[in-house]
């Protein structure tokens, strides 16, 4: 489990892209990526739809947001 992985889902979700979390985060975009892929690896599942202009929640990846907020919360409850 990596407290930064699931901050980068979060971030990514309200962001609606890559680019912007990056910013909001102070990483690379390439980081947000990498962050994601490995998230999704370790959940075995797809989090986010890629489209040309951002990311779209899939329906796992909204169900698994809820979860994924309240482990973020209790680690850091100033995100």
């Amino acid at each position: 489990m990596s407290f930064d992985r699931y901050r980068t889902f979060l971030v990514a979700a309200r962001c609606g892209t890559f680019f912007e979390a990056a910013e909001s985060l102070y990483i690379t975009p390439a980081t947000v990526s990498k962050h994601i892929a490995a998230l999704e690896r370790e959940l075995d599942t797809v989090l986010f739809e890629r489209q040309p202009h951002g990311v779209v929640l899939t329906p796992a990846g909204e169900k698994k947001l809820p979860m994924v907020q309240q482990l973020v919360d209790a680690y850091d409850p100033t995100t």
